[in-house]
């Protein structure tokens, strides 16, 4: 991340700085063609009723948005859900050998993937349950246990948890937290290109103290952090 200094730096970028050469935006395109993800379908479906919490400046505030339609919690289904295409793989390798590309080519398999993901997960959850935000989650039920226990499942090596959706906040709020503590000024350049909710005009959110509110989503009974699944391997 701390290889972008640009103000007009595009997204990847932003994600994995300015070591490689001009063309790492297709090479990045390529490579991720090589990840095959399976749709997932359910059975069912419930409604929960979505608000955004911690609106006011003590955090007290909520501001209902609407009911969201998502898959009910604890439901489970089984399927390949992740392929590496190993023949596009290694074209891409010939294709790159004499690049420094060939490192990120040569990692890119299912077990570094996988800790990958349980990594950055860990990374956004640290930022999640801040000490700013645990507090703040106490006043709903279940989501600091909810929270815990994806920290568990993370500690399984046959385990790996995601954060995916619609209406999650996840980048306006979780990843841009993320960023901020770890990179302030990068955070801070960059805010209107990447990590305002909003563009700029419309609303006049503060860099200073954003983000600081989050979804809620209720079924009337519980509360749940939305977005995130997880995925056992045998």
């Amino acid at each position: 991340i701390k290889g972008g200094q640009n103000k007009n730096l595009d997204f990847h970028e932003l994600m994995f700085g300015k070591s490689l050469d001009n063309d790492h935006a297709n090479f990045y395109k390529e490579l991720y063609s090589c990840l095959l993800c399976q749709d997932i379908y359910f059975n069912e479906m419930e409604l929960f009723f979505a608000s955004r919490k911690g609106s006011n400046r003590n955090m007290s505030g909520s501001i209902p948005t609407t009911y969201k339609e998502c898959i009910p919690p604890l439901q489970t289904t089984d399927l390949v859900l992740l392929h590496f295409d190993e023949f596009k793989l290694n074209v891409l390798k010939d294709k790159y050998k004499e690049k420094p590309y060939i490192t990120l080519i040569n990692s890119f398999k299912r077990k570094v993937f996988l800790k990958a993901c349980n990594a950055f997960t860990k990374d956004i959850l640290n930022a999640d349950t801040d000490k700013n935000y645990f507090n703040f989650y106490e006043s709903f039920v279940g989501i600091n246990e909810q929270l815990n226990e994806i920290k568990k499942e993370l500690e399984n090596p046959n385990t790996v948890v995601l954060r995916v959706g619609n209406s999650t906040n996840y980048f306006a709020k979780t990843i841009s937290y993320l960023i901020k503590n770890n990179d302030p000024g990068l955070y801070k350049e960059c805010f209107w290109q990447h990590f305002a909710p909003v563009k700029k005009g419309k609303t006049k959110p503060n860099e200073r103290t954003m983000p600081k509110t989050r979804m809620i989503y209720s079924n009337g009974e519980k509360d749940y952090l939305p977005g995130f699944i997880k995925i056992q391997y045998d």
